[in-house]
């Protein structure tokens, strides 16, 4: 009777290297995501790992575009401390980070309920990435 009960616990599947996989993103952006992708075998962890990872690449490309955008509207107005020109790109930056945390703290959460939840603004990477077979595993 006592291995009944062991077994339907055991029947829970741990899921917390799931959830650290998008909650790391908030701290450390692409590393965290790229190190979990690369060093887990398990095909559910790198799945969840490898949407993280699309995330934090299309948060760094978008975040510097914003930033050359702005680099390049600042020379153009000629004065680099002018708050106007300034304040809509860390705006936009500002709204990057919010995007960043609620967007991670959200697939963590689905990632606990078993759900695959994909980011919103996500460029797909690394889909296209495998289907040429850069990460193709060799057996020993």
């Amino acid at each position: 009777m006592k291995n009944k009960k062991i077994n339907k616990r055991n029947k829970k599947k741990d899921r917390t290297l799931e959830i650290v996989t998008h909650i790391i993103g908030i701290f450390s952006y692409i590393l965290g995501a790229l190190l979990i992708f690369l060093l887990t075998k398990e095909k559910e962890v790198k799945k969840h790992a490898q949407n993280a990872l699309n995330w934090q690449i299309s948060l760094f490309i978008y975040s510097g575009v914003t930033l050359f955008l702005s680099f390049i509207s600042s020379i153009l107005e000629g004065n680099f401390s002018d708050f106007t020109v300034i304040f809509p790109f860390s705006l936009i930056l500002s709204l990057l980070s919010i995007f960043n945390i609620a967007f991670c703290i959200i697939a963590a959460v689905k990632a606990n309920e078993g759900i695959f939840w994909e980011y919103p603004l996500t460029i797909d990477f690394l889909k296209k990435i495998k289907e040429r077979g850069y990460f193709k595993q060799k057996k020993i």
